[in-house]
């Protein structure tokens, strides 16, 4: 498999840890403080070969058994997308994600702790980590790109699939998420754009199948 690694940003600030033919780093020069997610990972998508494509938060840890599962089920076509978590998604304290870091921890000891951590945004998660069928999912829009900066394009992504009738698998299983600040792209950038990117989930949720499609056919 392949790993694709963007960072834009005025200047770069990460250098791969790992030479390795598989993984590739592209480095964009983007002067705006806040992060267009949504646009960025359009463009990984595309560039990725693979038939089947998994967008991978850089906090999140999930055993290597659930992803073989969730990627699967595409593969199987019971799935256009796939989460390899079943919704649970907890957050581990700073000293646990220490361990974890330093290797002092693993995966098995951790998912044995997971009644002891938060459990984040309910138990029907679907930020973190996906997976979907590359072709499918750019035909019906791909990434929704009115979103800008930190917001509910997780949940648009769900609704949207939901809408158009394309099946959505999970896998059996929890997510783990890494503890770090919550800086600003982290949390909505002002007040201007959380209320857009609110108002563009509304939007969505409220379309039927042909007004959804006939949305999608305007997307650049």
């Amino acid at each position: 498999m392949e790993i694709r690694i963007l960072e834009a940003d005025e200047h770069p600030h990460y250098e791969l840890k790992i030479s390795d033919e598989h993984i590739h780093k592209t480095f964009v020069r983007d002067a705006s403080p806040v992060f267009h997610r949504t646009k960025y990972l359009n463009r990984l998508m595309q560039e990725a070969e693979g038939a089947i494509v998994g967008i991978w938060d850089t906090d999140v840890l999930l055993p290597k058994e659930q992803i073989l599962e969730a990627v699967d089920a595409i593969r199987k076509g019971n799935a256009v997308m796939s989460f390899p978590y079943d919704g649970r998604f907890y957050m581990l304290p700073q000293e646990d994600s220490l361990l974890l870091k330093k290797r002092e921890m693993n995966m098995e000891e951790c998912c044995q702790k997971i009644y002891e951590y938060v459990l984040a945004h309910g138990p029907n998660s679907v930020g973190g980590a996906f997976l979907v069928n590359k072709n499918v999912y750019i035909k019906y829009g791909g990434e929704n790109q009115h979103f800008y900066g930190w917001g509910p394009e997780d949940a648009e992504r769900c609704k949207r699939m939901e809408i158009l009738g394309l099946p959505i698998y999970r896998a059996q299983g929890p997510l783990l998420h890494l503890f770090h600040p919550r800086m600003q792209n982290s949390w909505f950038g002002n007040q201007r754009l959380e209320y857009a990117n609110r108002m563009e989930f509304i939007r969505v949720a409220g379309m039927t199948r042909s007004q959804l499609l006939q949305y999608i056919s305007g997307w650049k």
